[in-house]
């Protein structure tokens, strides 16, 4: 590695996200699961969960949202009703806008506005302190009889979201669907169908749509699909024209053969990245002798201009990852991709334990983010990346015992700058 890699590499810091206004650490469970799109464009600005009894309206026990503006240094709770009184029952996985001033959430956030005792999605505006219900019906009716999960932006217009609610477009109480929720019409459109208009079976993961709401991408084994399988494929849908594109396939057209999830979209709809155990994919390793699940788990982007498919998820060697990758995240622009793996032949890799990197596809290097001060890998699972659209800062939790905060509890990390 030359010098100026090793010195950029050096440069990357990790920083504590889960702490008071005060900067003392969270003294509570934090973490930010979900499917990422927790960090504001620049990542100035960090959303996260926290059942800690020292932050804003905390009682120790009940997960609340908070928005962390770093270069600020003010932590405010974003799961309240419109009176700024914090929801009386948990709120989790948080998306942010690109500009930092809208927080969506999941939950069952009793006391916010049209809680049924049903998970919902909510977005909260920081800049008017109000808090408006997204999983709803053409009526304006919360979802019934179901769970609203994994909120993603894209710009500040609109919230993609799954949902299994009866009341909301193509719904049954039973399959979920992915939607989306133009905040400017207040309108919640069906976004996973067949290319003939039908609704899909489909769940979220990751970033699932383009800044313009044309592309929509999901993780799906609905029977009318292309190339659907008992195995959950990654689909790409244009809602302009309605097509629908198999994402998980080999360069050779081949459709990966097992599963694969975990797919995030870039704001201009080029590259789609997402993890699978394919055996035919790159990096794919073919199942035992027993049958068992074949190892390792890889990640990849596929650049839908040039229609090709790379592995991401290798080191700087170039070899494949030897353990499971899971949940890959791109810049706007998809040089830079962040994912969580357990390998051995990863830079502090020790197979057992989950560590945070980051690929720099330009450069063909992979970074470990989740370290220590003196450079020594976390000492426990890091997990869930998110990454800013700048690609400069990468957020994750961790329960590490030796980057900080309090080691009795998860925290929430940044790592960065990057490049």
């Amino acid at each position: 590695m030359c010098a100026g890699a090793l010195e950029a590499e050096a440069a990357v810091q990790v920083a504590l996200v889960s702490r008071t206004p005060t900067g003392v650490p969270a003294n509570g469970e934090s973490t930010v699961y979900g499917w990422g799109g927790s960090l504001s464009q620049d990542g100035s600005i960090a959303a996260f969960a926290s059942r800690a009894a020292n932050l804003p309206q905390g009682d120790g026990s009940t997960f609340q949202v908070y928005v962390r503006n770093i270069p600020g240094r003010t932590t405010d709770i974003a799961s309240v009703n419109n009176s700024g009184i914090a929801a009386t029952s948990d709120t989790f996985a948080p998306a942010i806008s690109p500009s930092g001033d809208l927080v969506a959430f999941e939950g069952l956030g009793a006391g916010l506005p049209q809680a049924n005792g049903n998970y919902q999605i909510w977005v909260h505006d920081t800049t008017t302190g109000k808090t408006r219900l997204v999983s709803a019906d053409a009526k304006g009716r919360s979802g019934r009889h179901g769970l609203s999960l994994y909120p993603t932006f894209s710009g500040e217009r609109y919230v993609a979201f799954e949902s299994n609610a009866d009341n909301l477009p193509g719904g049954s109480g039973d399959d979920s669907f992915v939607y989306i929720r133009d905040l400017k019409l207040g309108k919640t459109i069906l976004a996973s169908k067949t290319a003939g208009g039908s609704p899909a079976v489909a769940t979220i993961g990751g970033q699932a749509l383009s800044l313009d709401a044309r592309f929509v991408v999901f993780v799906s084994n609905d029977p009318g699909l292309p190339s659907a399988s008992i195995f959950t494929h990654v689909y790409l849908r244009d809602r302009q024209t309605g097509s629908v594109e198999l994402i998980d396939r080999a360069n050779n057209g081949q459709a990966a053969s097992d599963f694969s999830a975990d797919a995030s979209i870039t704001p201009d709809a080029r590259f789609v990245a997402f993890d699978s155990v394919a055996s035919n994919l790159p990096g794919g390793a073919p199942k035992d002798s027993r049958g068992d699940e074949p190892l390792p788990q890889q990640c990849y982007v596929r650049d839908l201009e040039q229609e090709k498919l790379v592995l991401v998820s290798k080191n700087n060697a170039g070899a494949p990852q030897n353990g499971a990758c899971f949940d890959p995240h791109m810049s706007a622009d998809g040089r830079y991709v962040a994912f969580y793996a357990h390998a051995t032949n990863l830079p502090g890799g020790d197979g057992t334990t989950d560590e945070v990197y980051v690929r720099d596809r330009k450069l063909g290097k992979t970074v470990l983010l989740s370290k220590a001060a003196n450079g020594d890998p976390a000492d426990d699972d890091s997990q869930y990346p998110s990454i800013s659209l700048d690609g400069r800062w990468v957020e994750f939790v961790s329960d590490a015992n030796n980057m900080g905060g309090r080691p009795a509890h998860s925290q929430v990390f940044r790592a960065g700058p990057i490049g």
